[in-house]
């Protein structure tokens, strides 16, 4: 699935039930993160990023992997909360949201989320 087909899935879903917060999932996260930055991230990439971002501990690679994948969630909450811009070319008002990244510290990375809010 391309960055869009992602993205609009997700608002898609949002506007069925909206909320206080949306939850994206790891195959979300990944796939549009490998888009973002045109390779291949795994869920044990996005785990050892978040986990090398939170120690304080992050290369440059980690911390591209993890703005690809907030980005998702940045584009999320804009479209979810925030209101157009201009329509013709998908410019939305910035939303300012938490991020949450969930059982990151788990054994394994198929347990990761991200749960945002609006601030």
């Amino acid at each position: 699935m391309n960055q869009q087909d992602i993205l609009n899935q997700i608002v898609a879903e949002f506007h069925k039930d909206p909320g206080n917060q949306i939850i994206i999932g790891m195959t979300e996260l990944t796939e549009f993160a490998s888009e973002e930055i045109g390779k291949e991230v795994t869920p044990e990439d996005l785990c050892e990023a978040l986990q090398a971002h939170h120690n304080e501990q992050a290369g440059e690679e980690h911390l591209n992997i993890v703005d690809a994948a907030s980005a998702l969630c940045n584009q999320v909450a804009d479209r979810c909360w925030g209101e157009c811009l201009d329509e013709d070319y998908d410019e939305w008002d910035e939303v300012d949201i938490s991020i949450d990244w969930e059982d990151v510290d788990l054994n394994t990375s198929d347990n990761l989320y991200a749960t945002i809010r609006p601030c």
